[in-house]
């Protein structure tokens, strides 16, 4: 795994890429405010990541498929050097026979199906693995776009800028009912965010829901879609509605599982028990918990803005459609 998230750097390096973060299973490495330190952090159903900023020029010019394909020909090279010392490694001593031989054996197998798992063009739970990547940044120019805006994105937020406070023209153009491909999907969820950032929230249910009923977003996307239609509801007062998606045991499962590593949804689980529970003391245990983990977060801007939505919540009504509060606690950054 390692081996596989070295790739993408090394590879993203020298197409020019700049480094954001590299992650091994708990263990991240991160560019923060111009140094680098190592946190905890970890992803349910990950084993690592490694992000990067896209180079300063025009996105048609900025090559991907070395970028996707670096961790697989990693993967490629570890299982090749595995399977020629095993082929050629005499048994003949103890640690020969017992160590090193089945060591190599079990390096040129796993390395050999992390190569097959992340080359062979395939989507899984609505993730696209790195070959399906790699095809569609070469097939469809809409696909690169958004996604270096996504990698772009997520340079900012991890440095801890909120959305609101990112190049409006990042997000300007993106059309949420009509996008194609699923990183296309992954940057309407953004828009979506941002909608919410600027206490947009009836607007943003509205398009939410309309994508929900399209039934176009699935897997995980789709999980994302519901925990913020849920969200929304509640603090917009449709608490059956609300109810109707929560009830749903998977989707309470997701957001367990998410929770550590994704602060929206505590921010969700606040809104359940101030709104569906109507369990103050409740609410207000878990927005303690979520300030006083912040720093645990890998997205730093995320963070912010969900901290600032609840305190909006919580010292005003519901507010009107791109209404902002005056009150210090909506302007935290």
């Amino acid at each position: 795994v390692t081996a596989h998230e070295f790739g993408h750097f090394l590879f993203g390096r020298l197409s020019g890429y700049g480094f954001v973060s590299f992650r091994v299973v708990n263990w991240v490495l991160l560019r923060d405010n111009g140094r680098r330190r190592v946190k905890r952090f970890s992803i349910p159903g990950t084993l690592g990541q490694c992000l990067m900023a896209p180079p300063e020029k025009p996105i048609s010019r900025i090559p991907s498929t070395a970028y996707f394909l670096g961790g697989v020909a990693m993967n490629l090279l570890l299982a090749a050097v595995g399977a020629v010392v095993w082929w050629y490694v005499p048994s003949e001593s103890v640690v020969e026979k017992w160590i090193v031989v089945p060591s190599m054996l079990l390096l040129a197998i796993v390395n050999s199906f992390l190569f097959l798992t992340n080359g062979i063009p395939m989507c899984v739970g609505g993730i696209a693995n790195d070959g399906e990547n790699a095809l569609s940044m070469k097939k469809n120019t809409t696909e690169k776009m958004a996604f270096m805006l996504l990698l772009r994105i997520n340079s900012a937020l991890q440095s801890g800028k909120r959305l609101k406070e990112l190049p409006r023209e990042w997000l300007a153009d993106v059309e949420v009912l009509v996008a194609e491909g699923m990183l296309s999907r992954n940057l309407a969820l953004y828009k979506l965010a941002l909608m919410c950032d600027l206490y947009q929230f009836q607007e943003a249910l509205e398009l939410m829901e309309e994508l929900h009923q399209s039934k176009q977003y699935t897997g995980i996307l789709q999980y994302e879609l519901e925990c913020e239609i849920t969200f929304l509801s509640l603090v917009l007062g449709r608490k059956e509605q609300a109810m109707t998606l929560w009830n749903q045991k998977p989707l309470r499962r997701y957001t367990e599982e998410m929770r550590s590593s994704s602060s929206s949804k505590c921010r969700l689980l606040w809104a359940v028990a101030k709104y569906q529970e109507c369990d103050e003391a409740k609410a207000q245990r878990i927005f303690a918990h979520l300030q006083s983990h912040a720093d645990d977060y890998l997205m730093a801007g995320e963070v912010k803005s969900d901290i600032a939505i609840i305190r909006h919540l919580t010292a005003t009504d519901v507010p009107s459609e791109g209404e902002e509060s005056e009150t210090p606690a909506a302007g935290i950054h």
